[in-house]
């Protein structure tokens, strides 16, 4: 009976625990897993018990198989839990994920926007790069009025600065302020010095005066203010010295101090062997009325032993204070170096490290990738306020030694940034790549230099024109030879030259005048010769082709001594008339815009090819009013193009447009029909003159009478034969300003005029 009871309650505790497992299940789903497997090993025990009624099995066996039920019970409640924990763990790394991904999106949308603000940045330089392309077009729209206010602002600001740095030095120095007076006198002297040299700079009218002239003025109002703050600069530095020397050296004030110890313990040793002569009754008497002074002097030796020594200890502090500081101060003078060991870095910093040696601080900023290399970025801002110039940084071998630091293939030397007001340092690693069709495009826009000749030989009437030391004299020596060597038959150059000696004088041939004067006896010979021409029509008529260079300042210099236009008459009268009369003429000048000519305007060269060179082609084609506006677009674009091309062939091959005669020019050709042509000029000195005029035989037959009543037969003009003056041979070529004997047992030369 008992023993069923005892079963009556197992299977109530069964029951009940099911029970409680379902119950805990709905309130707590998070436990479900466990609860399940809780239910599911009471259902096995119940099974058991029920198993148990029905078989009749011992109690022994129950709590046997009770006994294993809980264990398994164990087994997958450790299964459970651990099973929970990996849910956790994948939970709190799905919340991690959510985050980064959170974040990842931030960066993401943080980098759209600086792509966005890179972008308008972009397109703010490239404005600012098309700005200056436009300025650099504008360079011959150079004003008088622009020139003056150039050197003015030059003036104001050299002399503000300059005012500025002497009052500064005065508020900072006041002790000094009566030695500065010297200063602001002479500043007061400059600035009425200039002002009236000033006045009469603007006073002038004359073109070509106003570029020297003002680069003159403009160098020396700097050199002025550099020299008086270098002055100012002086007596601060002569007041600061002062200071220095009359300081007490550390060594002096220390052996003071000894000198005192010293001192006094003598004079204690003193008082002690006075005390032993004495008697010693007086010595006791004398020592008991002077213990305290004895005392005292103890005393105040000890003291001032022990003030010595604290002294010294803070001599020693501050020394070693201050040598910190003086550390601290030359670390802190240190330029800015850029991290990293790229070689931009590198370079950067090894120049900034050479340039501290001289006395300059060049603080690294950046660096900026370049077609050919890079550009390094420096700033010059911590010298001191010292003045930094471009001549100062570029200083004699300094490019040399900066081509040696950066391993580049130019001589690199530093420009000024005036929009950021930093040094920039362009370096060339490698030379630009060139597309292998370059050429070919450009021979489809312009005639080459081999077409030269056959495009020109026809012309007669030329006007030339370019800058200053812009190759006008060899261009006008190149075509006038092309047109003659295209006649081969009779025929003369006559040749007038004003600028003849000058270091601008690079003709190469006879001529017929010199000067202004004779340009004016020139230009009347023309027109009486074309009088008389026309006068005697002949079908055999010589050609003549006049050549006058500088012949807008012949022009202005006619008028303003003769105070009427009779050069300018006689240009207009020759453009006009002389193809009709086998005469050609070559007009050369700087001002492609005729209306800047006294008394010319740009309908009188309709007459005439013009050829304009370099940068005169663009200002001709911007001003010119004659092409329609979709002709002049497509015009300057090829101007751009073809600017480019020369610029970037003369730099690949290190060849300066001025002075080297095998540089890569050009210039735009104005036909008297159809839309003007850029055409590709030949080298300086393509064509030589004698072997040129060497074939011109036949008889030359002229009239030179200036009353028209009779003619006279010029010479004949005969065959030119050269032999070499050191061995006679006839066999020669031209060699600039010489010929050079092809004789290989002589190769010797001689002056072509000459012949020495």
């Amino acid at each position: 009976m008992q023993s069923v009871n005892g079963l009556k309650n197992k299977i109530f505790l069964a029951s009940f625990g099911i029970g409680l497992g379902s119950v805990v299940a709905i309130f707590n789903p998070n436990e479900a897993i466990k609860n399940l497997g809780v239910m599911g090993v009471g259902g096995a025990v119940t099974s058991v018990i029920l198993a148990e009624l029905v078989t009749g099995k011992s109690l022994s066996e129950v709590e046997k198989l009770l006994y294993t039920s809980k264990n398994e019970l164990l087994d997958k409640t450790n299964q459970v839990t651990q099973l929970q924990r990996t849910i956790d763990k994948a939970v709190r790394d799905l919340d991690q994920f959510k985050a980064i991904k959170l974040e990842l999106e931030q960066q993401i949308e943080q980098a759209n926007n600086t792509i966005v603000q890179r972008n308008v940045e972009f397109d703010g330089a490239s404005q600012c790069i098309r700005d200056l392309q436009q300025k650099l077009k504008d360079v011959g729209r150079f004003s008088t009025v622009e020139a003056y206010q150039i050197v003015r602002n030059t003036y104001n600001r050299a002399v503000k600065k300059l005012e500025g740095l002497v009052d500064a030095l005065a508020r900072n120095y006041p002790q000094i302020r009566e030695d500065l007076d010297p200063i602001y006198i002479e500043v007061d002297s400059l600035r009425s010095r200039f002002t009236q040299r000033l006045e009469e700079y603007e006073a002038l009218e004359s073109f070509n005066e106003l570029l020297d002239i003002g680069l003159e003025l403009q160098e020396r109002i700097i050199d002025k203010c550099v020299e008086l703050k270098v002055k100012a600069q002086t007596v601060v530095i002569k007041y600061l010295s002062s200071i220095v020397n009359d300081s007490v050296p550390f060594s002096d004030y220390e052996s003071h101090i000894n000198n005192l110890t010293n001192k006094a313990a003598e004079q204690i040793e003193t008082l002690k062997f006075q005390h032993h002569l004495n008697q010693k009754a007086i010595a006791q008497e004398w020592a008991a009325s002077n213990n305290e002074t004895v005392t005292r002097y103890e005393t105040e030796f000890k003291e001032a032993v022990n003030t010595g020594k604290y002294a010294v200890k803070r001599l020693e502090e501050m020394e070693a204070k201050i040598e910190q500081l003086q550390q601290e101060l030359i670390e802190a003078k240190k330029p800015h170096l850029l991290p990293g060991q790229t070689e931009q870095a590198r370079t950067a910093n090894a120049i900034s490290l050479y340039y501290l040696k001289l006395g300059y601080t060049l603080d690294c900023i950046d660096w900026l990738e370049t077609e050919v290399g890079y550009k390094l970025l420096f700033s010059t801002s911590r010298n001191g306020g010292r003045f930094i110039s471009v001549d100062m940084l570029n200083d004699e071998d300094l490019p040399d030694k900066l081509k040696e630091l950066s391993n580049a293939l130019n001589t690199p030397k530093f420009e000024r940034s005036e929009r950021c007001g930093h040094w920039q340092l362009p370096i060339q690693k490698r030379y630009p790549q060139k597309k292998k069709s370059e050429r070919d495009d450009i021979d489809k826009i312009w005639i080459p230099a081999s077409k030269f000749e056959s495009y020109v030989r026809r012309w007669e009437r030329i006007r030339i024109t370019a800058g200053s030391t812009g190759g006008k004299s060899p261009t006008a020596k190149n075509l006038a030879l092309a047109i003659m060597n295209a006649r081969r038959e009779q025929g003369e150059i006559r040749l007038y030259d004003p600028q003849h000696g000058s270091k601008k004088d690079y003709w190469d041939m006879p001529k017929k005048g010199t000067s202004h004067e004779d340009n004016v006896e020139g230009m009347k010979e023309l027109c009486e010769l074309l009088d008389e021409r026309t006068k005697s029509p002949q079908a055999n008529h010589h050609f003549v082709l006049y050549i006058f260079d500088e012949i807008d300042s012949t022009i202005a210099q006619e008028r303003e001594s003769n105070g009427y236009y009779y050069f300018k008459d006689k240009v207009t009268y020759s453009l006009k008339q002389a193809s009709h009369q086998n005469i050609g003429c070559i007009y050369i000048g700087q001002a492609c815009d005729a209306s800047t000519i006294p008394g010319m305007s740009w309908s009188d060269w309709n007459n005439a090819v013009q050829l304009h060179i370099g940068a005169n082609a663009g200002i001709w084609l911007d001003k010119a009013k004659t092409i329609s506006g979709d002709d002049k677009t497509r015009l300057l674009e090829q101007y751009r193009k073809i600017q480019e091309y020369c610029d970037q062939k003369n730099e690949e091959l290190g060849l300066d447009i001025f002075t080297d005669a095998t540089a890569y020019r050009f210039a735009l050709a104005v036909p008297l029909n159809g839309l003007p042509k850029f055409i590709q000029l030949p080298d300086f000195d393509h064509y030589d003159y004698y072997e040129v005029m060497s074939t011109n035989t036949q008889t030359s037959v002229f009239s030179n009478n200036l009353d028209n009543s009779q003619k006279e037969v010029e010479s004949q003009i005969q065959t030119i034969e050269i032999n070499c003056p050191h061995c006679g041979s006839k066999s020669y070529r031209s060699k600039g300003e010489r010929w050079l004997c092809l004789n290989s047992e002589c190769s010797k030369t001689w002056l072509k005029k000459s012949g020495k």
